[in-house]
């Protein structure tokens, strides 16, 4: 994604699941010894990489968190998150032990290729792909998260959010249970991209709201921005 300085950083190789267990491992050591942190309770696959193109091994690992002999985490605590590179990478993710969630955007073709330079499916057929996947999975697994960066006068306005409500109304048909998860856009010195003002959130999940009511729409609240450290500033 454009906006996000991670993906600045180039493709080394991708990790293997014992890489990614060897990371959860840490992180559940780091809270269970500290006194100011919370105990891990959630996990998501997000951020640097990407699972649509590491599928092997991300479900590997998904299956290993889920099991009672290792890590015994509930797979409703499992976030699977991808781009979506192509149809056929929700079709290989449709038996991952854990929630699905598609990083959109936005519904406009034009602007999301913008966005996601590295898509090269349009959204109808990607749209397809996932409500495979959901179908695919048995109706108690088919909850579903929307993630959609907001960046200021990009894709913010109230015509952004009623081109994605309409877009996602035949997902919401196959996921049954779908969260939309707006995250203010992190500026970073990549780009020109600001963040929205918290009234354009607002207004931009309202007519989310008005549009598709059968969905949940939240706002994640910015944190580590201070150093840099937020969402896409790594």
């Amino acid at each position: 994604c454009r906006f996000c300085a991670t993906a600045r950083m180039g493709l080394v190789r991708q990790l293997t699941a014992d890489e990614i267990l060897a990371q959860f491992a840490i992180a559940a050591r780091v809270a269970r010894e500290s006194d100011a942190m919370p105990p891990l309770t959630n996990i998501v696959f997000m951020g640097m990489g990407d699972a649509g193109r590491n599928v092997d091994h991300v479900k590997a690992a998904a299956t290993s968190l889920v099991d009672g002999d290792k890590f015994r985490m509930a797979r409703s605590k499992i976030t699977i998150s991808t781009v979506g590179p192509s149809p056929e990478a929700f079709a290989a993710l449709a038996d991952a032990d854990g929630m699905l969630a598609w990083s959109i955007h936005a519904a406009d073709e034009d602007l999301r290729r913008k966005l996601v330079p590295s898509s090269r499916h349009p959204l109808p057929e990607l749209r397809r792909g996932l409500i495979d996947a959901l179908e695919a999975r048995p109706a108690r697994r088919r909850t579903l998260m929307l993630a959609a960066t907001l960046i200021r006068d990009v894709n913010d306005s109230d015509d952004d959010a009623a081109k994605l409500a309409e877009f996602i109304g035949p997902i919401v048909d196959a996921a049954g249970k779908c969260n939309v998860d707006l995250i203010p856009c992190n500026p970073t010195d990549h780009t020109d991209f600001e963040s929205p003002s918290t009234e354009r959130v607002l207004a931009y999940a309202a007519k989310i709201r008005e549009l598709e009511p059968r969905v949940h729409v939240a706002t994640r609240l910015q944190r580590g921005d201070d150093e840099s450290a937020a969402c896409g500033q790594l």
